[in-house]
């Protein structure tokens, strides 16, 4: 998967997520994607997410598993995440 397709992928993740979340802390997420950044956004997303305690569906923590493990990233940033039903 090259840069361009992680963007992609990670700016449809976020508007799915976004309820659970501050405004401000998306509009931040959306900064470093629109800055090709998407490791940090990715890191940003998982924070807040896990900081907020929202609850994530499993298809949907898939995916940002599946855009970690593409970026080479700690599983832990999506693992701590909580799953609802």
């Amino acid at each position: 998967m090259n840069w361009d397709e992680l963007n992609g992928k990670l700016r449809r993740v976020v508007p799915e997520l976004a309820p659970g979340l501050p405004v401000s802390e998306v509009q931040d997420i959306c900064e470093y994607v629109d800055h090709d950044e998407p490791g940090l956004a990715f890191e940003m997303l998982c924070t807040q997410l896990y900081e907020h305690d929202a609850g994530i569906r499993s298809e949907t923590v898939a995916r940002l598993a599946e855009l970690g493990v593409a970026m080479g990233l700690d599983p832990r940033q999506w693992q701590m995440l909580r799953v609802s039903p």
